[in-house]
């Protein structure tokens, strides 16, 4: 992700799932270099593999909930 989208390492450690638009296939970065929020452009190709990676992370926490 880091190489496909030109973010920062720190940029990509703070990302949250609330800042992942796939409708729109970008990806906001807050707090960014400069204190600053910028929107970069999500590659196609990693569409895909997030959005399984988000569901399976709802439902593990579905199920922990549960617990």
């Amino acid at each position: 992700m880091i190489y496909a989208t030109a973010m920062r390492l720190n940029d990509c450690l703070r990302l949250r799932v609330k800042d992942l638009v796939f409708e729109r296939r970008e990806i906001t970065v807050n707090e960014s270099k400069g204190g600053k929020a910028r929107i970069l452009p999500m590659p196609a190709s990693m569409v895909s593999e997030l959005k399984s990676l988000v569901l399976e992370r709802e439902r593990l926490h579905t199920s922990d909930l549960a617990d």
